[in-house]
């Protein structure tokens, strides 16, 4: 998926939390992807008593897809994956692992490895 614009991002991020959401059976209650995020990893504890685990697949993939975008453009989607990432450290107390992945064979592999 190529990011055209920062909506783009922040409209995936939402449709993954969403997902999460229905999966775990936890009726929606933001709209807005950060809080939207910072509520589902709290009610994901809540409801589980484990920490959750957070991977970010291809966490550069955005600013990649537009290295040749305008400055502004670049500019834009490093700030919405800061606040992607500020909320993952706001919710420390409630995570187990964080992992940002590169797109490398195995990756994935070896994080749920280190998970069970």
């Amino acid at each position: 998926m190529l990011f055209a614009n920062p909506e783009a991002l922040d409209q995936l991020l939402q449709q993954i939390l969403d997902e999460h959401e229905r999966r775990f059976d936890l009726p929606a209650r933001y709209q807005e992807s950060r809080s939207l995020l910072r509520d589902l990893i709290g009610r994901l504890y809540q409801q589980t008593g484990r920490k959750v685990v957070v991977l970010i697949d291809e966490y550069d993939k955005p600013v990649l897809d537009n290295i040749d975008a305008d400055g502004a453009m670049l500019t834009s989607l490093r700030e919405g994956l800061k606040n992607i990432y500020i909320v993952i450290k706001e919710c420390d107390a409630h995570i187990r692992f964080a992992f940002k992945c590169l797109p490398v064979p195995g990756a994935i592999h070896c994080a749920t490895r280190i998970v069970r």
